[in-house]
């Protein structure tokens, strides 16, 4: 693992420019086999309430369900959370027909894709824009890995110094900034730098 100035020195030196969307979408589609889903497949009201979102930047929906790709981007950690007792994936699936009455946006889509998130089945990461780049994302479902992927190709939303945000944001160029630090090492960790 290299130093924090030597990362610094290799990311400035890469170039590393902003995501464009398209070409985010075109990479998840061939290394994920990702498929765009509508965005309201998750209800506004949770993107709202999620302070790793910000809700007025929401575009895009990928999942993932192909289930050699969902085993090649969990870590041993996810693939212990995935491995759930028979009754509980039972609870799981006896819950999905479950309607609450008094949510008129809980329909049998919107708990079915909570269910697969839930028992591994499916990994979903909503895609926030601004102008023609992705600025931020969020992964839905436990992989490690594949939310390193997304940081080193998309990094996280900047900031000014002393600027606080709820959602995941970085203060480029700042080694005493945690989150920054973190997308150098997953810069590395995916070989980009």
């Amino acid at each position: 693992m290299a130093g924090l100035h030597e990362l610094l020195e290799r990311w400035r030196g890469a170039g590393i420019g902003p995501a464009p969307l398209d070409e985010v979408v075109a990479w998840l589609r061939d290394e994920y086999r990702a498929y765009a889903i509508p965005v309201t497949a998750i209800r506004r009201e949770d993107y709202e309430n999620d302070d790793e979102v910000r809700e007025g930047l929401v575009d895009t929906l990928m999942t993932i369900t192909d289930p050699e790709v969902l085993a090649r981007i969990r870590d041993d950690e996810a693939r212990e959370v995935y491995d759930v007792a028979a009754a509980d994936q039972d609870a799981y699936w006896r819950d999905l027909f479950v309607e609450d009455p008094d949510d008129p946006g809980d329909t049998l889509a919107y708990r079915l894709l909570l269910t697969q998130h839930g028992l591994g089945q499916r990994t979903s990461v909503v895609l926030e824009r601004e102008g023609d780049v992705v600025t931020g994302f969020k992964v839905y479902g436990q992989t490690r890995p594949f939310a390193t992927a997304l940081a080193a190709r998309i990094g996280f939303p900047a900031r000014r110094p002393g600027d606080e945000t709820p959602w995941p944001s970085m203060v480029p160029g700042d080694l005493s900034d945690e989150t920054f630090v973190h997308y150098l090492r997953c810069l590395e960790a995916t070989g980009r730098i």
